[in-house]
């Protein structure tokens, strides 16, 4: 390649008053310029390092360099919503306030050691996962202290005041779950989309985020049988959602791959449009430049980038799908926008439907192209893909 190069920067062009002198470099230049215009749109593979959008930039130039179609410079990316702030999802929830007396009788509940730490300035300030805890146990050990008293006459006041206790904690059960996950910090951290998109050779660890967050869900759809949970197995599950960015990476990839494979698709079938890679059924160089492009750099690269990305993405929909349908409240506007802009599967705007939506449009592009042709390939070589 590098020889080549040499040899036409070697080559002289004489220019006198007004005209081009006959010169046999230049005439070798002109029967061959094209083809190493198309070699150079092939060169070296590996150019684009770990980042996916250097990737992606280097696949559309290649493309665009071998069909001749010119790229819409003016494309710009789309805007990646972010995670919705804490205080524009963060539910109220009531502050359940008992008297001296209620609070001695709660001793019959086995109530008063969670009581008294709840009321601490520790138990002030905890956190959401904390919180929940708290509510959860306070709603299980009510639920089994009315079911020891009911029936018994002794104390009608003492009952009438625990029906009220658990009636009042049972409305804020839901609040407090919602709070303990898609609002708590851990589930911000893990979707916070400040930062960068996953990367190419990046692992991503799909069971550390699909544990947890199935875990969750699994607790939200019991929340009615209050179920003791062991506070160490759930704030391990919290540790392991927060370790890194994970969500907001994916969420990053998915709105870069689907920009990118929608402009790949249209200069596709643009090229497709023009019947010159093929004329007639007949194969040409530059059909065959394009097929290189096929193997080398959408087969050889951006297709295994989009393939780890979907191997992530789909459990991450199908997970928060599965918490969110678990909560028990009215979610807020605010997360409800963000919901449908980004992970939605039934949001046909949203950055889910529209990667997958790219990515058949791209895969077609490339098939009316190389077919034509007798170029297609023997196996498939996109992901099989549900939406």
């Amino acid at each position: 390649m590098f020889h080549y190069l040499n040899a036409l920067s070697d080559m002289e062009t004489v220019v006198g008053s007004g005209a081009v002198k006959s010169n046999p470099a230049r005439s070798f230049r002109a029967c061959f310029i094209g083809f190493f215009a198309i070699v150079l749109a092939l060169g070296v593979a590996g150019c684009s390092g770990n980042s996916p959008e250097a990737m992606f930039e280097n696949y559309l130039k290649r493309l665009s360099n071998v069909t001749e179609v010119e790229l819409d410079e003016a494309a710009e990316k789309p805007v990646v919503p972010p995670y919705p702030r804490a205080r524009d999802i963060v539910l109220p929830v009531d502050d359940i306030r008992i008297g001296v007396i209620t609070y001695l009788e709660m001793t019959r509940c086995g109530l008063i050691a969670e009581i008294s730490s709840r009321n601490s300035s520790l138990g002030r300030v905890q956190r959401e996962s904390g919180r929940f805890l708290y509510e959860l146990n306070t709603f299980r050990k009510l639920s089994e202290c009315d079911a020891r008293t009911r029936g018994q006459d002794e104390d009608p006041e003492f009952a009438d005041k625990l029906k009220s206790l658990l009636q009042a904690k049972a409305d804020n059960l839901p609040k407090v779950f919602w709070n303990a996950t898609f609002a708590a910090k851990e589930f911000r951290v893990f979707m916070d989309t400040a930062t960068d998109p996953l990367q190419r050779s990046e692992a991503v660890s799909v069971a550390r985020f699909e544990r947890p967050i199935r875990y969750l869900a699994s607790l939200g759809a019991r929340l009615e049988e209050a179920p003791s949970i062991p506070p160490e197995e759930f704030e391990q599950h919290y540790f392991e959602l927060q370790i890194d960015k994970t969500g907001g990476k994916i969420v990053r990839a998915l709105s870069l791959s689907g920009f990118y494979l929608d402009r790949a698709g249209e200069l596709l079938e643009q090229a497709a449009s023009t019947g010159r890679m093929c004329p007639m059924g007949k194969k040409t160089r530059r059909a065959e430049y394009l097929f290189n492009v096929f193997v080398k750099f959408y087969a050889g690269e951006v297709q295994p980038y989009i393939s780890q990305l979907h191997q992530a993405a789909s459990p991450l929909v199908e997970s928060v799908k599965l918490l969110k349908e678990g909560q028990r409240v009215e979610l807020p506007p605010a997360f409800e926008s963000y919901y449908a802009a980004t992970l939605d599967p039934a949001a046909e705007q949203g950055l889910w439907h529209r990667f997958n939506a790219a990515l058949q449009r791209h895969t077609r592009a490339w098939q009316s192209v190389l077919k034509p042709c007798g170029m297609m390939p023997g196996g498939p070589v996109t992901p099989s893909m549900s939406q």
